[in-house]
């Protein structure tokens, strides 16, 4: 089956991620698998470069929507592909009516963001664009819903994101002469709410603990946040690390892994912090009820609290058998629950429903 997966580009976040993760598992006897985008190519061409997949790049922003379009629409033509998974907004809101118009048959929309809404321009074009599609995608339950609820889409097929533990071995914890390594994992975006650890240093900051707050990621509004961590007087607390490809061996060297999102769809980054055996801190969201609805195997804090926040951070660096503890439940829950074949799997079985090859 030939499947042509469409992004806005090939930056390094959890989406981009989660269609690597298929593209590198999937069963390469039975799909053939290339990837386009329209806006950017990013920090992990070379990744999908490396599992052997074909990218190609149209240039919107440079050449313009119309000349893009007829380059993508020549491209459907030549790879006559199966099926088209429109993974990130912007393809979400152009391919599904140049892939009707080539003649792929099923045209796959994907989503992986809670709040649609948020990007109103967006979601005007999305809602043209399905009624030229066959099949729906979702990264969690709360995002089914809603796309049923806007785009009375259905019935949607789930797929939640995995793990693959084979880059998460296990391994002990080494001591960085006593200093506490806190890293999380996100782009610079208001979504991702990076500065909530602002106020997270500035509450541990009053209580004496050595500690680093490590960043992992780019964004536009890096330099903002940059600014703001300067003033609030807290930049030796602070290490911006950018774009990482190793976060297996940060989340190894790390004591503590970090959330502050204001929502997440499905967030791969968590599960990766879990399936590390790092105890994790994370502000409660609606899709942490999919991931473990006890919340048995993270510190859980209401969202926008600082102060529990940077408690629960102290807690776990004093309470060491807690600690230990929800390290092996972390790393339990995601072996058990959110391995990356189950993901894989979940998608192979969606595109042979949609092609009808099921």
């Amino acid at each position: 089956m030939k499947v042509l997966i469409a992004l806005d580009d090939v930056n390094g976040g959890g989406t981009e991620h989660a269609a690597l993760q298929w593209i590198r598992l999937c069963h390469r006897e039975e799909f053939d698998v290339a990837v386009c985008t329209l806006y950017g190519l990013g920090e992990l061409e070379h990744n999908y470069a490396a599992v052997g997949c074909p990218v190609h790049f149209f240039d919107v922003k440079k050449v313009g929507y119309f000349k893009a379009a007829r380059a993508l629409k020549r491209l459907l033509w030549e790879q006559r592909p199966d099926a088209i998974v429109c993974v990130s907004g912007g393809t979400r809101a152009l391919v599904p009516w140049l892939a009707k118009r080539a003649g792929v048959p099923a045209r796959i929309l994907y989503f992986a963001n809670p709040k649609i809404m948020e990007d109103r321009r967006v979601h005007y074009f999305q809602r043209l664009q399905v009624m030229f599609a066959t099949h729906f995608q979702a990264c969690s339950r709360e995002v089914a819903a809603n796309i049923k609820e806007l785009y009375a889409a259905d019935p949607v097929d789930l797929i939640l994101n995995g793990v693959d533990m084979r880059r998460f071995p296990v391994a002990e914890k080494s001591n960085h002469n006593g200093r506490v390594r806190i890293l999380t994992i996100g782009s610079y975006r208001v979504a991702k709410n990076h500065e909530e650890k602002i106020r997270i240093a500035a509450h541990l900051e009053s209580t004496g603990l050595d500690f680093v707050i490590q960043i992992a990621g780019n964004g536009a509004h890096r330099a903002a946040f940059e600014k703001h961590v300067a003033v609030a007087g807290l930049a030796h607390r602070f290490e911006l690390l950018g774009w990482r490809p190793d976060i297996p061996e940060l989340l190894q060297a790390s004591d503590i892994f970090l959330h502050t999102s204001r929502y997440e769809g499905h967030c791969i980054a968590v599960l990766e912090g879990l399936a590390s055996g790092t105890p994790c801190v994370l502000y409660d969201l609606v899709v942490l009820d999919e991931i473990d609805p006890e919340r048995g195997a993270f510190a859980a804090v209401a969202n926008g609290d600082a102060a529990a926040a940077a408690q629960a951070i102290l807690r776990l660096t004093r309470d060491r058998e807690e600690a230990r503890r929800l390290s092996v439940c972390g790393r339990e829950l995601v072996a058990t629950r959110f391995p990356a074949e189950f993901s894989v799997r979940a998608w192979e079985d969606s595109l042979k429903r949609a092609v009808g090859a099921e």
